[in-house]
């Protein structure tokens, strides 16, 4: 009898065992995929928020660009930490022309969509 309920307690013991084995193998998975989702989430928190400012300060206002909003759009390109974007604001910036500044402008709005990670 000693016997038969010894191997019954240990067959349950491992039925569980491999349960916890199984269930901390889910919950790694969930866990990395969450991971995943925050880092695109922050990596499209910066991009919005630099593609706002790009068409609050740039498009939308009329005047010149002060040196303050200038810095504010640097840091804002920077933090993206995104070189595509980074190398081709740059590339905006040193527009010779209107034509230029106009194409440069395009390729950003085109950019920033692009860029969004769902």
């Amino acid at each position: 009898m000693i016997k038969k309920t010894t191997i019954i307690l240990t067959i349950i013991i491992l039925v569980l065992l491999a349960g916890n084995v199984y269930f901390y193998l889910q919950y790694s998975s969930v866990r990395e995929q969450l991971d995943d989702v925050s880092r695109n989430n922050q990596v499209n928190t910066k991009i919005v928020a630099f593609s706002k400012l790009f068409v609050e300060k740039v498009l939308v206002d009329e005047n010149e660009v002060s040196y303050e909003d200038r810095l504010k759009l640097e840091n804002a390109v920077v933090d993206t930490q995104d070189e595509d974007i980074i190398n081709e604001w740059h590339n905006f910036l040193n527009s010779k022309t209107e034509f230029e500044a106009q194409a440069g402008t395009k390729k950003l709005l085109s950019l920033f969509v692009n860029k969004i990670i769902y």
